[in-house]
């Protein structure tokens, strides 16, 4: 597995530990009726993932949570705006 993907696992498992990785490529989190896909790829260098969203109120603070790391900022695709 390439070094910048283990990272980016790292660093999304250090906000949602919970992430389930079976997948090297794809993370999956589930919780308080939020679902969230992490698809990283396998590319190294990275600069780049998506993160698929689905559920409630509590999707935007689940992103959010993982935006706190330094350096990373996340776009709402659909809206065209950061978060």
């Amino acid at each position: 597995m390439p070094t910048c993907v283990r990272v980016v696992r790292a660093k999304i498992s250090e906000k949602l530990p919970e992430t389930d990785w079976s997948d090297p490529a794809w993370g999956n989190w589930s919780g308080n009726g939020v679902f969230l896909e992490f698809n990283l790829g396998t590319k190294d260098p990275c600069n780049s993932f998506m993160i698929h969203v689905r559920g409630g109120d509590g999707a935007a603070n689940a992103v959010l949570k993982i935006a706190e790391t330094p350096g990373w900022y996340a776009l709402d695709t659909s809206e065209g705006e950061w978060l």
